[in-house]
């Protein structure tokens, strides 16, 4: 965590911007949410981004990604990442949306590296199934 920085309640909801598309979030299946929502990409060199419920809302995270993309956003509360043994460090860089955080164990690295991928893959699916419980934000062109 950063310094001076005070830790995250475990009762701070918490949002993840998932793209509407195969292997990510598929309103026409049942959970809709896919293993891809917290896999991490190539530029989640530092960890997988989330954000802070009381700093932007989910319908702002959601039409800040990409203009060609539709997003929902999915709602965790910060034990749900506790639970699987992370941690949420505040991350606000020029440029960055509000309430900016990362989860620096799920990276680039730690998801191609060979000997914590099955851990790593283990935390996504378990977020995944959290993430299908409560999505904050479904854009109209998702329902």
């Amino acid at each position: 965590m950063s310094v001076g920085a005070a830790p995250i309640d475990p009762d701070e909801p918490i949002l993840r911007r998932i793209p509407v598309k195969q292997g990510y979030y598929d309103p026409r299946k049942v959970p809709p949410v896919e293993a891809g929502s917290f896999r991490p990409n190539p530029n989640d060199t530092d960890g997988l981004s989330f954000y802070l419920e009381r700093e932007i809302s989910a319908q702002v995270l959601a039409a800040s990604g990409n203009p060609d993309t539709h997003y929902v956003v999915a709602r965790l509360l910060a034990r749900d990442l506790y639970a699987q043994g992370l941690t949420l460090v505040p991350d606000q860089q020029p440029g960055d949306l509000p309430g900016h955080l990362i989860t620096p164990e799920i990276n680039t690295f730690t998801y191609s590296n060979n000997p914590t991928r099955p851990r790593i893959r283990e935390v996504c699916r378990a977020l995944t199934k959290v993430a299908n419980q409560d999505i904050a934000y479904h854009p109209p062109a998702a329902t």
